[in-house]
């Protein structure tokens, strides 16, 4: 009978104000994801919340799994009773950047609509 061992899960810190979502032994003790605060944009039905992979040294994959921000439509309970439920919509560090800046020039052009 060939007897298999697990490894141990890594011993490393969480970055700052991240928790687990998934860990280790999910993923063949090669990384963990993890997430950071859930941002919900009050009056739009959207959150924003930062996820990443952690890897057993402790630092942030930026190659394979790298960072994103997961943009979530939060939308109706589907049946009576139940939670809410969220789409999710990845985008990196940087496109959000990108989209923060197309967000702000599209109000900005609402606007001039507005105060003419």
């Amino acid at each position: 009978m060939t007897q298999t061992t697990t490894p141990p899960a890594p011993e490393v810190p969480l970055p700052p104000g991240t928790h687990v979502i998934s860990d280790w032994a999910d993923w063949d003790f090669q990384y963990r994801l993890i997430w950071g605060e859930r941002r919900d944009i009050a009056d739009i039905s959207i959150s924003v919340q930062p996820c990443a992979s952690q890897l057993p040294n402790g630092t942030i994959d930026d190659h394979g799994e790298p960072p994103a921000i997961m943009l979530d439509e939060i939308k109706e309970p589907v049946e009576p009773g139940g939670g809410v439920y969220r789409d999710h919509f990845a985008i990196s560090a940087d496109g959000a950047r990108r989209l923060a800046h197309a967000l702000l020039e599209t109000a900005d052009e609402i606007d001039g609509w507005v105060n003419r």
